[in-house]
């Protein structure tokens, strides 16, 4: 009887052993990582006709310490919207409203003689500037005047061979008035 009564304690005791205690151990803390790539975006002028190309220019600038590169079809705006891979809007907002008005993208179209998107490397110190064309982006009614906040992104910054980002900008501000 004294056997089994210092079974059923042994069975006991590894039971209450085996619960979980509900605290659980710490995830390591990581730290923020961040890399010193800037994006920035400025409209080629100070306000647009309605109706005329609105160009913005993204500049990338590496302050890596080693090469980066970006990717994509074109690096200016073409008739068959290579541009469009390479860099987007992703945020528009027009008239201090913080409702984006985005609703659409070119097709981007490469002809048949192109293989696949090219790269362009961006040296420790350089920068790789990227035009677009906001106006063959579809906003809900329209590039109609106004004045629009609009966030750009770069879509494939290459930093190394383990990384890929999407990288945005800070807004700007692009004046779009009525045709003569």
């Amino acid at each position: 009887m004294r056997a089994l009564a210092t079974l059923g304690t042994l069975a006991i005791s590894t039971l209450l052993l085996a619960q979980p205690t509900g605290i659980r151990k710490a995830a390591p803390v990581r730290e923020a990582r961040q890399m010193p790539v800037i994006v920035s975006a400025k409209a080629i002028k100070d306000a647009f006709t309605a109706g005329e190309p609105i160009a913005v220019e993204l500049t990338v600038t590496n302050n890596m310490p080693g090469d980066i590169g970006v990717t994509g079809f074109a690096f200016e705006p073409n008739e068959w919207n290579g541009e469009a891979s390479t860099a987007a809007p992703e945020d528009v907002y027009r008239d201090g409203v913080m409702l984006n008005r985005l609703i659409g993208k070119p097709e981007v179209k490469p002809p048949r003689t192109i293989s696949g998107m090219g790269g362009r490397r961006i040296e420790p110190g350089q920068s790789q500037k990227i035009v677009l064309h906001l106006d063959k982006w579809t906003i809900v009614d329209g590039w109609k005047p106004g004045a629009y906040d609009v966030t750009l992104r770069v879509n494939r910054v290459v930093i190394d061979d383990y990384t890929i980002a999407q990288i945005k900008a800070d807004p700007v501000r692009v004046m779009v008035s009525k045709g003569k």
